[in-house]
């Protein structure tokens, strides 16, 4: 099997990133928890573009798309992707932005599921490290290219620029089932965040600079 190919994405590749990162994340039970359960696929590619647009496609962020050879054409775009924020890596939402932003998010949530949305970004916020640092924000890869390796070496290849920078990294996991991927990249779970009796969870970890 061949390796991927990965290269940083642009703002042409924006109708891809999004399906990645809607298609990834479909199955994903934090999403699942606060997104309205009626409008999940709209809300989620809606919520994906905005953020791309405005966070990771600008000048603070970075994302890359990674592909398999044999798994389609070039013109296909990718089947893997991630998105990212440079250091200082600050937490892309304060609270009067959050204010700002009530319509939208609770056209995300509906009503009755804006706390849940709310409580979510405020402890996120909260959590947030303040020590300079790259932020993972996305890493989803096209269900039908998972346990490929194709994720794996898309995280490594980031990794690459992180450790050349000497800086460390930050994600949030919202999927048990993905700790142990990340931490063969050498991130550990400093805390869990527990958001209802029983679930969902997000782990949040942390990767020292290499």
């Amino acid at each position: 099997m061949t390796s991927p190919r990965i290269r940083e994405a642009t703002r042409a590749d924006l109708d891809r990133l999004v399906d990645i990162f809607a298609r990834g994340f479909s199955d994903d039970p934090l999403y699942r928890w606060f997104t309205h359960p009626q409008r999940f696929d709209a809300v989620m590619a809606r919520m994906f573009r905005a953020d791309l647009e405005q966070s990771y496609l600008a000048a603070d962020g970075v994302c890359y798309l990674a592909d398999r050879p044999e798994a389609g054409p070039p013109e296909l775009g990718g089947n893997a992707a991630s998105a990212w924020r440079r250091p200082p890596g600050n937490h892309p939402d304060s609270l009067l932005a959050r204010l700002r932003e009530t319509r939208e998010l609770m056209a995300i949530s509906g009503i009755a599921r804006f706390p849940r949305i709310w409580q979510l970004m405020t402890r996120c916020a909260e959590e947030h490290p303040t020590e300079p640092h790259w932020y993972l924000s996305l890493l989803a890869v096209d269900p039908a290219q998972q346990r490929t390796g194709v994720g794996s070496a898309l995280l490594a290849h980031a990794l690459a620029r992180v450790d050349a920078d000497h800086m460390p990294a930050y994600l949030e996991n919202s999927k048990a089932r993905n700790l142990e991927f990340y931490e063969r990249h050498g991130f550990r779970t400093f805390k869990r965040l527990e958001f209802a009796s029983g679930g969902p969870y997000l782990w949040l970890m942390w990767r020292p600079a290499q």
